[in-house]
């Protein structure tokens, strides 16, 4: 059986090289990385950098300043979010550092500041940057609470575009490959609101980002199996924003946003009762051609769409008339 060790234990093991042995720094790391794998040890996750084995890194320093701090004083939030920088930085190297600030708990300081500085957007929208690039990827530092916090912080500044923005990323980053987090925030009341409020506003970050959100949500590798959560997910979504998401495919001329919304569109797109929908609405696909016209040479564009004609021709009805259809066929 395949052994670990944290990062405490290997720095343990450098550390004593260096008093008992009388190694210098260097030559104690190469020693204890060929020692632990001599004995099996798989040292995937640990960091070897001289100021983590040290706790003098600025994630450590971080944790060391602020993980008993309740409340940070106004004359020490720069001194604070200097740090925070700092820290998010080095968590952003890698995923080593990545599970590091997660153990160092970093991601819950940074929660805990920002619940006490809910009423100055200006240091809101810093901290929400600086925990989206802790909480993304790998590995989940979020849980339920902290799912529902984060909607209460949308809804509380609905009339700030700019913290929606920041607020709804780092909603995406906290669901993207982590199906609870998927599912925390789909069961939560408030989730539909907020994605209505997304995609109804005619600000395109916003309506791209609420896109990007529904496709998130039905992503699955089974989507068309009925059981999976993802097709659950997808069905209900459709219920509310499918046929209004394939509206606001007319007269589109930002590229991104564009392909946000067909994305969201296909990702929807997995019954045949839905589909049929689509086609009720745009029975003579005028929609998609459009936009084969309009953006003949954007290679994203006409993939996604492709992608979004493949799903269409899962349903029979849809499939026959696309092939009576220039320029799909006819």
């Amino acid at each position: 059986m395949e052994r670990k060790v944290n990062q405490a234990d290997f720095n343990e093991v450098v550390l004593e090289n260096i008093v008992e042995f009388d190694m210098e720094e260097a030559e104690a790391i190469d020693s204890a990385v060929s020692q632990l794998e001599a004995q099996g040890v798989n040292l995937q996750n640990v960091i070897f950098d001289k100021e983590v084995i040290h706790g003098v890194d600025e994630i450590s320093k971080f944790h060391k300043l602020y993980s008993n701090v309740e409340v940070i004083d106004d004359e020490e939030i720069e001194a604070f979010l200097a740090s925070l920088d700092s820290a998010s930085t080095l968590a952003d190297k890698d995923t080593k550092y990545k599970l590091y600030a997660g153990r160092m708990d970093v991601h819950s300081i940074v929660i805990n500041v920002l619940k006490c500085k809910m009423e100055e957007p200006t240091l809101v929208e810093r901290i929400l940057r600086n925990l989206t690039t802790i909480v993304s990827g790998y590995p989940d530092l979020v849980d339920e609470s902290t799912i529902s916090f984060i909607i209460n912080l949308f809804n509380k500044y609905l009339s700030d575009d700019c913290i929606m923005l920041s607020t709804a990323n780092l909603i995406l980053k906290s669901l993207t490959k982590h199906e609870n987090n998927k599912q925390n925030f789909f069961t939560n009341e408030k989730s539909r609101p907020i994605l209505k409020t997304l995609i109804e506003t005619e600000k395109y970050q916003l309506v791209k980002i609420g896109c990007d959100l529904i496709t998130c949500l039905c992503q699955d590798d089974d989507i068309r199996v009925e059981i999976s959560a993802a097709h659950t997910r997808a069905t209900s979504l459709a219920e509310d924003f499918l046929s209004q998401c394939y509206t606001k495919l007319k007269s589109q001329h930002d590229v991104p946003l564009t392909n946000a919304i067909i994305r969201a569109v296909t990702s929807m797109s997995v019954t045949n009762q839905l589909v049929s929908n689509l086609y009720e609405l745009d029975p003579e696909f005028k929609i998609l051609i459009e936009l084969f016209n309009d953006f003949r040479k954007e290679v994203d564009i006409l993939h996604n769409v492709t992608k979004l004609l493949v799903a269409l021709s899962g349903n029979d009805v849809c499939k026959s008339a696309m092939g009576a259809t220039y320029p799909f066929g006819g």
